[in-house]
């Protein structure tokens, strides 16, 4: 027997409406603590950023211009980087690294444009793809207006559905707690 199971936690049986009025009331509580706690973290970080603020932008002042003057002389001495395309030096390394391939236009070429002019090449076929999918929001509409009956979709294996999910709303004010009244037995 695995003695580092998970116990489920059970769902409470909920006998009375003025038991579930006060579950509610103690989620709304909640909810409206977790909202303050978030807005106090929120407020310590805007806090936080704005003591740091001057300091990374002063950081930001000695990085950039320094990062601009550096990339200009390595663009400007190629034969620095003949051998390889990084160049160490005691406090670090300088170097330009080769991205991901990606398709570019030229000009004033559109992607629409290419299109037309792959299919109008021999070779260009082979490089145009055709996707086929089904059209789920159409097959809505038509099923929700009636142009598809339902017997119609479950001839393709299909159905719309709607799911039906319980949530819980509580109100996001000051929520005071509260005695509920029981009914007394008459």
């Amino acid at each position: 027997m695995n003695k580092n199971r998970i116990k489920l936690l059970k769902t409470p049986a909920i006998p009375t409406r003025e038991q579930v009025e006060q579950f509610v009331l103690e989620i709304a509580t909640a909810e409206n603590k977790r909202r303050s706690l978030q807005a106090a973290r929120d407020a310590a970080i805007l806090t936080l950023d704005e003591i740091y603020a001057p300091e990374f932008a002063g950081i930001n002042d000695i990085v950039n211009p320094r990062t601009a003057a550096v990339q200009a002389w390595a663009e400007a001495n190629p034969a620095e980087f003949a051998r390889r395309k990084t160049v160490s030096f005691t406090a670090g390394a300088i170097g330009f690294r080769t991205g991901t391939p990606k398709l570019k236009l030229l000009g004033r070429q559109t992607f629409e444009k290419m299109l037309l002019a792959l299919r109008g090449l021999s070779w260009g076929a082979a490089y145009i793809r055709t996707k086929e999918e089904i059209n789920k929001e159409q097959i809505i509409a038509h099923v929700g207006s009636r142009t598809l009956a339902d017997t119609e979709l479950l001839k393709a294996g299909a159905a719309v559905v709607q799911d039906e999910t319980f949530f819980i709303e509580p109100n996001l004010t000051h929520t005071e707690p509260r005695q509920i009244a029981k009914a007394e037995a008459a």
